[in-house]
């Protein structure tokens, strides 16, 4: 992976989430007829929101949205004016929903300790196209206010799922051959062995770790030599 895509998962920024509070409230303080003059606008706040490429909203306790980014509306298709009728959970795909149903469930149990507290799972979300984007989503709860961040990782996953099937054909491949393979690190005292070598040797993943020492005593002793020779010819 690259190091953006290790890189999958970091605090929000407190920072943007006092601003963007402090905007919010104030414009609410305003609405109320009070004589505070809101020191960022609507407009204002709309810039900072789209300055990032995370996925960005802005929602109530009752799960509904007040206000998402560009980001979010590019990725999941549904802008501002979509979203006042929906609420979070309306986004997750319906084999995630229990489970998110779940989370949520639990931080409204106890809405003192959840106050400020980050809480992060990845979902499956529905796009408006029908689609399904595999979402890593941070929630957090503060003043009446819930502040969502979501990361796209749907390109990780699908590399993951194609690393995974390509594993499970190798290891199908070498049953069938009756071959394995093996990888040693230059200096280390272990060696790195497919399962189909150890069901050759017949020996027992879980009790057998393959060193020199160890694998010497599989072999017959006119073998010793050509297992030396094989590790020289792969350091060179």
């Amino acid at each position: 992976l690259s190091d953006n895509e290790e890189e999958m998962s970091r605090p929000v920024d407190e920072d943007m989430q006092a601003l963007i509070h402090q905007a919010l409230r104030q414009n609410s303080s305003n609405d109320a007829g009070q004589d505070t003059k809101p020191r960022y606008d609507q407009a204002e706040l709309r810039h900072f929101l789209n300055m990032s490429h995370d996925i960005m909203a802005i929602g109530d306790k009752q799960g509904g949205f007040i206000k998402s980014n560009e980001t979010f509306e590019q990725m999941i298709g549904y802008n501002d004016g979509d979203l006042q009728n929906m609420s979070f959970i309306d986004l997750i795909d319906a084999e995630d929903r229990s489970a998110v149903r779940s989370i949520m469930q639990e931080i409204a149990h106890d809405n003192e300790a959840a106050e400020d507290q980050i809480v992060d799972f990845e979902a499956r979300t529905a796009t408006k196209n029908n689609g399904v984007r595999h979402i890593e989503w941070r929630r957090k709860q503060r003043d009446g206010l819930i502040y969502y961040v979501g990361r796209d990782v749907t390109d990780v996953k699908t590399k993951e799922t194609a690393l995974k099937q390509q594993q499970r054909q190798l290891k199908e491949a070498q049953a069938i051959g009756h071959i394995g393979h093996w990888h040693w690190k230059v200096g280390a005292e272990t060696i790195e062995w497919s399962d189909e070598i150890y069901r050759i040797f017949g020996v027992e993943i879980e009790n057998f770790v393959p060193t020199f020492d160890s694998v010497n005593t599989l072999l017959h002793r006119r073998d010793l030599g050509r297992m030396m020779q094989a590790f020289q010819r792969a350091i060179i």
